[in-house]
Parts: structure tokens; C-alpha cells; sequence
């Protein structure tokens, strides 16, 4: 049996025997004070940070799975429409890329462009050319080849037309056998429900869906809407579990559910910025409204995607890509602008960027053969760092590549 002094020491303790808890005022401070010095407030702020961010995600990821409903396609697992779920929007959005591939893996590409665009419009079989009726009869009367091949064509057109519209019809009731009781009361209530059921109409269903599921009650304050619908696309960030290809997915989404709530993206001051990128002086110099209709309308387009883009490349994620971003920034202040213009640019620089070399040789164990050349007749530009492969005297805008990947 050890003695008083022996418990209090700690020492000649059996393995039976347990050591007292310190009270909470004689915690070793000397590992405090130790580890005070080899850590900053700065990194401890951090790991703070990042510990949070890693709780909400892992709670975010819960929110989506552990719902109990289950739909009526057993092909799409866990990737149902639910209302009242506190991860509604984050599952809402991988359910419906999870329905849309679906529909594509079982009905062809017609379907899946039918969904992404919200129109039933064949893109398997070239549309045949439309005749007047003098053109068609001098067709018909005077070219007998052509008229043939047009018969087959426009029967080719048809059936497809026809077998899109089935495909379609069939997958109505699937995509509404994916939402649970509440949020079918929600799609009932809405004013384009009973057309979408009398015309099994799955694009108008799954618009109704993105409406109650996206941004929330029909009679919610409009203002209040379009506030929570930037917002939620704005602050949209690409978690370290989130591929690049999920991340371009799910923030296209919310962009377009964005500006259906009435944001617009094209505001004067990226209009602006958008006039002097263009190469055409005259552009440059001119104001927005002496331009012509098609004009404004490119250079709305081209504002619009500079700053989704801009916000793409913002929010991906830095542990992968913050030197990039840095390389843009740096740039950009030494009078070289490497941003990207539009999101799918934004998404093939971060995609590319995967393969810069430096990352390239620590992530994996096979062998990149670079063949370096410049795109600026040859011209070094002194100590300017290329972040594509380390090397100086050029940017990265400047720089071409062949690769020979293979293993070791």
C-alpha cells in the first residue's frame, strides 16, 4: 500500500494504482510556457479556424447522409429533395447533379442536355434544314437526291425528338419519387405545378424544384431573397474534401439560382472593366450607350463572367491553390493580368494547375518530362518567376509546355 507522500509524488505506484487529477490550478505551466513559445497567437487563431471549419463541414456532410427518407430510385442512394433538413441547399444541389447523371447514364446525352439547359432540344442528330414552301416545292420537284437525304434526316430528327420527349415524360415520376412529403406540399402549393403534372414535364418540376429547394418560400420578401441568394453563392467555398469538378458544379448552381433571384453581375463598374480589356480601340474609347444592342449584350456577357470567374478562383481552395492565386495577384501589380475571364477558364487554370511541376514531383512518384519555350519571341524578363515551372525571366502567361507523363 504506498504512503501518503508516495501518492503525492506519483512514484512506486503499482499498475492497479491511479494517479490522482491535478486540480485545475496546478496544470504544469512549464509545457504551457514551452509550448506558448513555439507556438504564435497567429498559428493558434489558425488551428482555431481551421478546427471550426472542420467541425461545420463534417456537420454539413452529416446533414446530407443521415436524412431518413429514401426515394423510389434505388440508383440514387442517399440523393434525395428534402425540405426540412438543415443541410437542405448543400444536398438539394449534389442530388440534383446526382438525378441529372442519372438520367443521362439512362437516356443519352439529349436527356442530360435537356436538364442542364431547361429545354427539350436534340443535339444527337443535326436538325434538318427548314424550306419555304416555294423552296421546298422546287426541292421536292428538282432535286430528287437532296430531297431524299432531307426525308432521312428529318426522320432521323423525329425519332430522337420523339424518344427525348418519352425520356423526359418517364422522368417525372422518378425525380418526384426523390422528394419526401414535406417538399412535395411546397411543389404543390407553387403556381407551375399542375402544368408540369398534366404535361409530366420533369424541366418545369425539377425549375420548381430549384425555387423551393434554392432560395425558400414563394411569398418570402423579394429583396430578402435576392440578398440570401448572393450571399450563399458568394460565400460558397471548396472545402478540402470537395474535388475541383464537384466545386464547378455546385457553384454554377448557385450563380444561376443568384441571378434568377435578380441579382445581376454585369454592374457599370464591371462593364467598365470590361471595355477596357477589349482589343478593339474603338471599344475601349467609346461609351456603353453609344454601342449597338449586340454590342452591350457581348459586353454584359463578358462583365458578368469576369466576376463569377473572379469569385470562382477566390473561393477554391487555398490549400491547393492559394499559390496560384498569388501568382495572379502578383501579376496583375506588375501589369500582366493572368486572371481568368470566364468560369470555365477559371475551372481549366485551377485544372491545369494540378500538373505544375513543383506540385506535380511531391504529389507523385512518376515521371513529367518539361520542354520549356517562350511565347515573348525569346525576351527574358529578369528575375520574374514563372509559377507554371520555377524558372525566371518569364510569366506565366508566357510559358508552353509538352509533357511526357509516364511511370518511373
Amino acid at each position: 500500500m504506498p504512503t501518503q507522500q508516495e501518492l503525492e509524488d506519483g512514484s512506486n505506484m503499482t499498475d492497479g494504482d491511479e494517479k490522482p487529477d491535478k486540480p485545475d490550478g496546478d496544470i504544469d505551466n512549464n509545457d504551457d510556457d514551452t509550448s506558448s513559445k513555439s507556438r504564435t497567437a497567429a498559428q493558434k487563431r489558425r488551428d482555431r479556424k481551421k478546427a471550426r471549419r472542420k467541425a461545420k463541414s463534417t456537420a454539413n456532410k452529416q446533414a446530407t447522409t443521415t436524412s431518413k427518407f429514401k426515394g423510389t430510385v434505388t440508383e440514387l442512394g442517399e440523393h434525395t429533395f428534402v425540405y426540412n433538413s438543415k443541410g437542405r441547399v448543400r444536398q438539394w444541389m449534389r442530388s440534383r447533379i446526382a438525378f441529372i447523371d442519372y438520367a443521362g447514364s439512362k437516356h443519352g446525352k439529349d436527356v442530360k442536355h435537356a436538364l442542364v439547359e431547361k429545354t427539350a432540344a436534340v443535339i444527337s442528330v443535326p436538325k434538318p434544314k427548314t424550306y419555304s414552301n416555294a423552296e421546298f416545292k422546287d426541292l421536292r420537284d428538282n432535286k430528287a437526291w437532296e430531297y431524299e437525304m432531307w426525308k432521312i434526316q428529318q426522320k432521323a430528327y423525329q425519332e430522337a425528338t420523339n424518344k427525348l420527349t418519352h425520356a423526359l415524360g418517364q422522368l417525372f415520376s422518378k425525380l418526384w419519387g426523390q422528394c419526401d412529403e414535406a417538399l412535395k406540399e411546397k411543389i404543390m402549393s407553387h403556381v407551375e405545378y399542375k402544368a408540369a403534372y398534366s404535361h409530366d414535364d420533369v424541366i418545369k418540376l425539377l425549375h420548381i424544384i430549384d425555387e423551393v429547394c434554392g432560395l425558400g418560400e414563394q411569398d418570402q420578401y423579394i429583396p430578402m431573397r435576392q440578398m440570401t441568394a448572393n450571399r450563399r453563392m458568394e460565400s460558397f467555398k471548396q472545402t478540402e474534401e470537395m474535388t475541383l469538378a464537384e466545386y464547378h458544379k455546385e457553384f454554377t448552381i448557385l450563380a444561376d439560382l443568384a441571378e434568377k433571384s435578380g441579382n445581376v453581375y454585369s454592374t457599370p463598374t464591371m462593364i467598365k472593366f470590361a471595355m477596357s480589356l477589349s482589343k478593339d480601340k474603338q471599344i475601349q474609347q467609346a461609351t456603353f450607350e453609344s454601342m449597338s444592342d449586340v454590342e452591350q449584350t457581348k459586353i454584359r456577357t463578358t462583365a458578368r463572367e469576369i466576376y463569377l470567374a473572379t469569385v470562382f478562383i477566390t473561393n477554391a481552395s487555398d490549400t491547393d491553390y492559394a499559390a496560384y492565386k498569388q501568382n495572379c495577384h502578383n501579376s496583375y501589380i506588375q501589369g500582366h493580368d493572368i486572371y481568368p475571364k470566364t468560369i470555365n477558364e477559371a475551372n481549366s487554370a485551377l485544372d491545369r494547375y494540378k500538373f505544375d511541376l513543383k506540385i506535380y514531383q511531391k504529389k507523385t512518384n512518376e515521371k513529367i518530362i518539361i520542354e520549356h519555350g517562350f511565347l515573348n519571341n525569346g525576351s527574358p524578363q529578369g528575375d520574374v518567376e514563372c509559377y507554371n515551372c520555377g524558372r525566371t525571366g518569364h510569366y506565366s502567361n508566357q510559358w508552353s509546355t509538352s509533357q511526357t507523363i509516364g511511370t518511373s
